[in-house]
Order: C-alpha cells, then sequence, then structure tokens
C-alpha cells in the first residue's frame, strides 16, 4: 500500500511516496505528485513480484525524523517541548535533504549558518545532539549506513575554537544562604510546591527539566529507585539513568526524596508544572532571601577547582592534586577548563564516577534497609539518631556532612 505526503518548502513542494508491502518498505521523494504515483505504482509490482531489493536511497532528513517521532511515541517517550521544537525547524529548514547528503560538512555549514544568524555556538551545536539522535535511530533501524556526521561536526567547531557546551555556573550556596532560600520558598502562595521541588533538586541531585518529567511509572517504591529520562548530556539526549531515592538522615539528605513522591496529588506526572513557572516562583524566592545571581541549577553540586576541592577535603593543594591524579587514573575524574581562566583546571565526574555515586548510595539505602529489617524500623531509626548526636556533641557533623571526616589510623 502506498502513502504520499506533500512537503512544502519556499522552494516549492514536493511528494514524498511511500510503499509498503508484507513487512517491506520503500520511500521516494518526487518534485510531483504524479511522478510519486508512477514509481509507487512500479514498486507495488516489483515488492509482490519478488523482484524488489531494499536500498534505502530516496530516503530525505524528514522521513528520518517522522520516523524517530513516531518511535519515541511508539516506546512512551514522546519527544518534550525543546526537542519537538528543534526537529520541527530542522525539518522546515533541511526536511527534503537527500540521508546521504547529512554528512559532518553539511551539519558544520548548520551551525555557522545559525550563527550567522545570531545563535551562540552553543545554541548552535545544540542542534546536533538532537540530529544525531534522528540519525542513530535510523541506522538502527537500517535506514542508513552512517550516523556520524553530527558528531564529527561538533568536534570540528570545537577544533576551530568555537564553544560547544554552556559556561558552567559556579556559584555556590553557603548552608546558611540554602535555609534562607527554603524559608521563602515556603511563604510563597502558588499553586506550585516550590518548597517540595526544591528540597527533592537537593535529595536528588536532579535538575529542574529532569523532575518536571518525572513520572509516576518512573518511580520503584519497593526499591528506591527512579529513572531519570533525557538526562542532561552534551552527546546522547536520549539518555536514561536510575537513581536511588535515598531516606532522610539528620545529615544528608535532609528530606525523603520518595515521601516527597508520595505527598504530591496523583496525577501521571509527580510534579505537572511547567518549566517556566517554577523558574519564575525561584526566582522570586530568591529575591525574598535576597540572594543574587541564584538559579535553579546551583543545587546541583558541579565541578571544583583544586584548590577549593582541597579545602573542602580539609587537605593541601597538593594533596588533593595527588588524590585527584589518582581518580583520574583510574577513570572516576577528568579535568575540564575553568569558566573564567582557561588555565585553572576544574575536576569534575566522568561517566565512571557518577556511577560509583549511585552505586554508593544504593549500597548505603540498601544497609539501612538491612538493619532496619534485622534491628527493627524503631530500633534503627533510634541509633542513627544517636550516631548523629554523637557527631554534633563532637563537633564533627560539619565534617561528615561535607565528606571530610578520615578514616582512622
Amino acid at each position: 500500500m502506498a502513502t504520499f505526503t506533500k512537503r512544502q518548502r519556499k522552494q516549492g513542494a514536493r511528494w514524498t511516496a511511500r510503499v509498503r508491502i508484507n513487512g517491506r518498505e520503500v520511500t521516494k521523494t518526487w518534485p510531483t505528485k504524479s511522478a510519486a504515483e508512477t514509481w509507487a505504482r512500479a514498486q507495488e509490482t516489483a515488492i509482490e513480484t519478488g523482484e524488489f531489493v531494499e536500498t534505502g536511497r530516496g530516503l530525505i532528513f524528514a522521513d528520518l525524523i517522522d520516523a524517530f517521532v513516531q518511535h519515541r511515541q511508539h516506546v512512551k517517550r514522546p519527544l518534550g517541548k525543546t526537542g519537538s521544537n528543534v526537529l520541527t525547524r530542522l525539518k522546515d529548514e533541511h526536511g527534503l535533504e537527500p540521508a546521504s547528503t547529512l554528512t559532518a560538512p553539511f551539519w558544520r555549514k548548520h551551525v555557522l549558518r545559525r550563527m550567522a544568524d545570531g545563535a551562540t555556538s552553543q545554541t548552535a551545536v545544540g542542534d546536533l545532539a538532537y540530529a544525531a539522535s534522528v540519525l542513530a535511530h535510523a541506522k538502527r533501524e537500517g535506514l542508513v549506513t552512517d550516523a556520524g556526521g553530527p558528531a564529527t561536526a561538533r568536534a570540528h567547531i570545537a577544533d576551530e575554537g568555537l564553544r560547544t557546551s554552556s559556561r558552567r555556573r559556579e556559584r555556590r550556596i553557603s548552608d546558611d544562604e540554602l535555609d534562607a532560600l527554603l524559608a521563602a520558598c515556603d511563604t510563597i502562595t502558588s499553586s506550585v510546591p516550590l518548597g517540595a521541588i526544591v528540597r527533592f533538586a537537593l535529595a536528588t541531585s536532579m535538575r529542574r527539566g529532569e523532575i518536571l518529567r518525572m513520572r509516576r511509572t518512573d518511580v520503584d517504591e519497593a526499591e528506591r529507585i527512579v529513572l531519570i529520562r533525557n538526562r542532561k548530556h552534551p552527546t546522547d539526549r536520549d539518555r536514561v539513568d536510575e537513581s536511588p531515592l535515598m531516606p532522610a538522615h539528620s545529615l544528608w539528605p535532609r528530606w525523603d526524596a520518595l515521601e516527597i513522591i508520595k505527598a504530591q496529588p496523583k496525577g501521571e506526572i509527580v510534579f505537572p508544572y511547567q518549566g517556566d513557572t517554577v523558574g519564575e516562583r525561584f526566582e522570586k524566592a530568591c529575591e525574598v532571601a535576597k540572594l543574587d545571581g541564584v538559579v535553579f541549577q546551583h543545587l546541583v553540586p558541579g565541578p571544583l577547582a583544586i584548590g577549593e576541592l582541597g579545602e573542602r577535603m580539609g587537605v593541601s593543594q597538593q594533596a588533593a592534586s595527588k588524590a585527584v591524579a589518582d581518580l583520574e587514573r583510574r577513570g572516576y575524574v577528568g579535568r575540564v577548563a575553568g569558566p573564567d581562566d582557561g588555565r585553572v583546571r576544574h575536576v569534575s565526574l566522568t561517566e565512571r564516577g557518577r556511577a560509583a555515586i549511585e552505586a554508593g548510595r544504593r549500597h548505603r539505602a540498601a544497609l539501612e534497609a538491612e538493619l532496619a529489617e534485622k534491628l527493627g524500623p524503631r530500633r534503627a531509626e533510634g541509633a542513627r539518631r544517636l550516631l548523629a548526636d554523637v557527631a554534633s556533641e563532637l563537633g564533627s557533623t560539619a565534617a561528615v556532612r561535607g565528606r571530610r571526616v578520615r578514616p582512622p589510623r
């Protein structure tokens, strides 16, 4: 059976014919509908007689985008607002481009053209991540053989000295500022539970967009785990991670993320609010708390300079550098340029490092559950509070919370 799709562009309309029979499919785009219909009839005959050989030729970028969007809907992972808008724009701009032309030079020219129109290099390069997702899916489906064009173009742009990622936000919130911010969140009258969202972000280190996309079906209450869909990543926009929902602790986390979820009104989305609305309420809370230059992203830890890392560890810069070098050799951390001075290197977790932290959190949660099962929830909680009181009496609460406790010799 053949279907025909009219694609309108400034240069005029073109017609895409798609023929599907007995699980076989072929697509090609033509300048007129009559030409598309003639070709489709010939393909139907060829398929029915067994003469058809699938080559993938004739596919255009719009076909690949449509296939990707349909796949995401089929697996119940529809694109968000940003992704939909980007792909709609790419489809309008390049929808009629043959799949074979979507190479690194093509995408490099796209970025440079976007920059000429006033976009920053970071914004223009952001398009490449979505294009890469489309082409990666097309490759998995056998529609194209090469999906590396966007990634190679990104590398070329970086080699030319252009920024390909946003500047890192280095503002850090002190404990006193955090207390003031939370108090302000609780005083703002709004239908948005800002205090709950901020506390959830602090307890899980999840970003605003990740929190607002969270579905009830993503939460495993028994295992205290939540799936994080489309986690922010420089190249993989389809990334899915797991994050533990740790119980509240007198040291950290101070709030039980799972209980925060349970306290929200029942619905498919845990926090069904617009990102812009949450951002606006957060800015208002910062004004009430008299905090300057704070954004939601500052609730999530980021890279540290060696000197600052040494201060937090309670060791010299030389000792911190030695520890970082060992972790870097093991693949747990990497070094990135500082936002203000490229000569200053900051330490950032790698994928392996983040995985190790998540594994540690899951192990602690499992250990607490095991103790609660053996001792009983009340005795386990009493023991935890007693240890917290001991740490407080010894003046080591800040050290424990800051992960600065040295092992016994």
